[in-house]
């Protein structure tokens, strides 16, 4: 039994994101490839430190196996060998299901990851309009640059299992790769701002996976003055109908960690292959929360970000 099922709580999920805009006078080819590779070193350093902690655990079950053979031997006095190695087969399963029960998480380092492009829609219908128009206002208070097409807003996701993976990635990015080596030291020398947030996963419907989906739009909101509880459940309520007739590849509706990073508390992050299917998906849920005064400010004070997926 881990500390989250002692605590009948899930293990959460954390997303840590960071909006970042390229340099004046660095190519857009040249930053993306610098992403791309910081994305992938991350992905492969994920999986040696899970290797690492494999090996440990192997090494931590043999030690107790024969630590506790050795003070049951007096007590043993079974003669074959067939029936000492059965003893020993037993003890290595119990403490090998003991520790898979107590570990915190079972999913060590990153679980996935996305990069995506900010994009600005030139033509589109007033709700949509007013969305985005405060989405720009929303970066510029982040103190990114709007109005130079240029200096292009990236946003990088990375998905942890448990915050103890906070640590991992820490680790991963400071100690194993180098903060000022490598793709991470590039990608410092070519970003301006940098904006970090932590957000726990509360609704989720399709994968995290990007998949082949295309785009990412994500509206950024805070809940008003309603409890979080009753908030959330009827807000997944809205999501859930509009989900029954324009399906997403991906749906999710994030909280902000602990008040980890600048921005607003809540965000929802929808995919797709096209443009159309998540505008269709954006306005059948204004449509829904036009109906009900407690959703009505997510669409009208939410803050819309469109993205193309890069990574």
């Amino acid at each position: 039994m881990s500390i989250y099922s002692a605590l009948s709580i899930d293990v959460p999920v954390i997303l840590y994101s960071i909006l970042h805009q390229m340099k004046k006078g660095v190519g857009e080819k040249e930053y993306t490839k610098t992403i791309r590779d910081m994305h992938v070193m991350v992905h492969d350093e994920t999986e040696k430190v899970a290797e690492v902690w494999k090996t440990n655990l192997a090494e931590v079950t043999a030690s107790s196996v024969q630590t506790t053979r050795g003070t049951l031997s007096q007590f043993l006095t079974l003669p074959l060998d067939t029936d000492l190695k059965e003893i020993h087969r037993i003890l290595e399963d119990q403490i090998g299901q003991l520790l898979k029960q107590t570990l915190p998480v079972s999913k060590v380092g990153v679980m996935t990851s996305s990069e995506g492009k900010v994009l600005w829609e030139r033509e589109q219908g007033a709700v949509l309009l007013a969305l985005q128009e405060r989405g720009k206002d929303y970066l510029k208070r982040l103190k990114f640059k709007i109005s130079d097409e240029d200096q292009y807003i990236f946003e990088s996701d990375y998905y942890v299992e448990g915050g103890l993976n906070l640590d991992i990635i820490e680790h991963i990015v400071r100690d194993r790769m180098g903060i000022y080596a490598t793709a991470h030291g590039q990608h410092t020398r070519q970003t301006e701002p940098f904006i970090f947030a932590a957000h726990n996963l509360a609704y989720l419907k399709g994968s995290l996976e990007t998949d082949d989906s295309k785009y990412e739009a994500v509206i950024h909101f805070g809940k008003g003055k309603t409890q979080h509880a009753p908030f959330r459940k009827g807000l997944f309520e809205l999501l859930d109908n509009v989900q029954n007739d324009l399906k997403l590849s991906h749906c999710s509706v994030w909280q902000r960690k602990l008040g980890l990073g600048a921005g607003a508390e809540f965000n929802i992050r929808m995919r797709a292959g096209d443009r159309k299917t998540l505008k269709d998906f954006i306005l059948s849920f204004a449509k829904s929360a036009e109906k009900n005064p407690i959703y009505k400010p997510v669409i009208g004070n939410g803050h819309l970000v469109l993205k193309e997926q890069t990574y």
